[in-house]
């Protein structure tokens, strides 16, 4: 049986959880959230801001999900690659992230994952297509890619999550069909089409923001 849950993201952190609102250190319910952070700065193309980043992971951190998935994560912009990472353990060592190149060609939309490694058990990340060039409805040229994460709970239960930044404009309808691709494409992936435990998507699907691109504070549900 094939259990899909879509996760679906604007700007900011959103999570779903089953069975009780519980951790999944508990056995009982599993956490899990996507956050477009828009690199560590205000508006695109600024440049790296601390103050920001720290808004950022205080964020995360204070909503205490097992698992994150994030859009338009740019640490290159501060010049250390694991600077979130870090700073996220300064608030509470638990917190890992999973670093996976890129992979030529491909559109990745700067997604990662950030994770509770106190309930979690990270077993394999990787970058995976989602959906090819010519089923883009506006904005780059390469491959859309998705980074497919497989982990384990406490209790030795496992699941997928795919995290995927599709290119869609903010709600145009004409952009609904990239929106499908990217899940159908997703699905397409031998190791994920073979996959049969919960599969998870999360990502920023580029509906309609009603927050302000340049409020780190703003916290937003769907």
């Amino acid at each position: 049986i094939l259990l899909v849950f879509v996760v679906s993201s604007l700007l900011q952190l959103f999570a779903v959880t089953i069975a009780p609102p519980a951790s999944a250190a508990a056995g009982s319910g599993l956490a899990v959230g996507t956050y477009n952070i828009l690199g560590y700065y205000h508006g695109e193309g600024s440049r790296y801001a601390d103050d920001r980043l720290q808004q950022i992971v205080k964020n995360i951190n204070t909503m205490n999900y097992d698992v994150v998935g994030l859009q338009e994560y740019r640490d290159a912009r501060s010049g250390d690659p694991k600077m979130l990472e870090k700073a996220l353990q300064k608030l509470n060592p638990v917190w890992r992230m999973s670093y996976v190149d890129g992979v030529p060609g491909y559109d990745t939309g700067q997604i990662n994952f950030v994770y509770n490694s106190s309930t979690l058990t990270l077993v394999k990340d990787r970058v995976i297509k989602a959906a090819d060039p010519g089923d883009r409805c506006g904005g780059g040229s390469g491959t859309v890619a998705a980074r497919a994460a497989e982990f384990t709970t406490r209790s030795n239960e496992s699941f997928l999550i795919i995290n995927v930044h599709p290119t869609a404009y903010h709600s145009s309808a004409k952009c609904d069909t990239e929106r499908l691709n990217v899940v159908k494409g997703a699905l397409k992936d031998s190791a994920v089409a073979q996959y049969t435990g919960p599969i998870f998507f999360v990502g920023d699907f580029n509906a309609n923001p009603t927050g302000d691109r340049r409020d780190e504070g703003n916290i937003e549900r769907y």
